[in-house]
């Protein structure tokens, strides 16, 4: 699995680990409503897709009580889940549709039971490995992002880290993972931690939607494949033909 860049605080107190592999289709949610609405009922054959790998104290019973994502207008062959795709196995394409002649971006949209604490703040790392895209994060709630990096591994393979700060007021968090353009999505790995405001791993607030206010410039970094990568457990064994 490719989890290049985790962060120092996994696995402490207060911490959130979920990690998505995509390694079956799941099922998919309607896009014109948030999955974790209490009056949404999904169709007879959809549920939300839960993360192959993660720990998170902060799980608690009812329908925001775990981690989930759902990819959002499934609509074959536009946006599908592909057993194989580019030598690595379990991948969505994802794609722009059209809604009452307005396009709208592709979405996998993932939830988050957050350790509510108020006036703690909230530190999170999210990464995603992709193709093509490239895709781009929405932090619905709390959170606002702070840094982002991009890096292609040695298999042909893009990986983005994006870092985000919030507060840590409420139960979970909606993080949207949007492609204005067809991209395919092979991993998404998201870590959270809440600790006091001056243990915070980053620093920035949201005043309103809309209204950003950061400590420091958002900071882009871009570099080529590493000397070396992670195991990539997923990888579609070479062809002996």
């Amino acid at each position: 699995m490719t989890d290049q860049n985790p962060p120092p605080w996994r696995g402490q107190p207060l911490s959130t680990f979920q990690h998505w592999e995509f390694s079956a289709p799941g099922a998919i949610g309607d896009r014109e409503i948030a999955p974790w609405d209490h009056d949404l009922k999904l169709p007879p054959d959809t549920k939300p897709l839960s993360p192959e790998h993660k720990k998170n104290p902060c799980e608690k019973a009812g329908k925001l009580g775990k981690p989930y994502a759902v990819v959002q207008a499934v609509d074959p062959p536009a946006t599908e889940w592909l057993k194989q795709y580019a030598g690595r196995e379990g991948v969505w394409r994802i794609e722009p549709h059209t809604v009452e002649d307005a396009e709208e971006p592709a979405i996998i949209t993932l939830w988050i039971p957050n350790c509510e604490k108020k006036g703690h703040k909230k530190s999170a790392r999210v990464q995603v490995t992709y193709k093509i895209g490239p895709p781009s994060v929405d932090p619905i709630n709390s959170l606002t992002v702070v840094t982002e990096s991009t890096e292609q591994l040695q298999d042909g393979w893009d990986h983005v880290t994006w870092d985000l700060a919030g507060d840590c007021d409420r139960d979970g968090e909606q993080i949207d993972i949007e492609s204005e353009g067809p991209c395919y999505i092979d991993e998404i790995v998201v870590d959270t931690i809440c600790t006091k405001p001056e243990h915070a791993y980053f620093k920035g607030t949201r005043k309103t939607l809309g209204e950003v206010s950061l400590a420091s410039p958002v900071r882009v970094v871009s570099r080529k494949a590493p000397k070396a990568t992670a195991s990539k457990s997923k990888r579609v064994p070479a062809s002996n033909s």
